[in-house]
């Protein structure tokens, strides 16, 4: 003869069940939780006149000023600063530039809609040293990862110089 389940025997199991629907829903939100990533800022003076760049220009910086050098008017490289920054979502930080002044640096980004590209929302360089309107560049832009791109430039003193950002998503 057949016994009917005991109640308690239909509660635990009813509990097991729940308990288990429960983990399987915060293992996905953990998974899909924010996405560290890996950049590098570097700040070059890029130099009209000077015809010897430095050698200490980080390689993917040389590459990518290898392929715009037909845009820009420099003819010479040196390296200023850089930064190495491990973000999920937002960053800002301090770097050194010429003549003792300070940058700081602002980031927010996410992922992108269209692929595999990281989606800088908003990137800012702020020269601490200048009052006024100290912001030298504010852009948006997508980036891959691997990829180092030139942010934007920014005359210095009004002269023959000029401070570029470069930017890579290194992961």
């Amino acid at each position: 003869m057949l016994r009917k389940p005991h109640l308690w025997t239909l509660i635990t199991l009813a509990l097991l069940m729940t308990a288990s629907v429960f983990a399987q829903a915060s293992s996905d939100q953990q998974s899909s939780g924010p996405e560290t990533s890996l950049f590098q800022i570097v700040l070059l003076i890029g130099d009209k006149e000077a015809t010897d760049s430095s050698n200490d220009v980080p390689e993917n910086a040389r590459a990518a000023i290898a392929d715009i050098s037909k845009f820009l008017p420099y003819k010479s490289y040196r390296m200023v600063d850089t930064a190495l920054i491990r973000s999920e979502g937002e960053s800002r930080g301090l770097m050194s530039g010429p003549d003792d002044h300070s940058y700081q640096y602002t980031l927010r980004h996410g992922r992108s809609n269209h692929g595999p590209e990281i989606h800088v929302k908003s990137f800012g360089l702020t020269d601490l040293s200048r009052t006024g309107t100290p912001t030298l560049i504010g852009t948006s832009f997508r980036v891959a990862k691997r990829e180092t791109i030139v942010v934007g430039t920014s005359k210095l003193n009004g002269g023959n110089q000029a401070l570029l950002v470069l930017f890579t998503a290194i992961e």
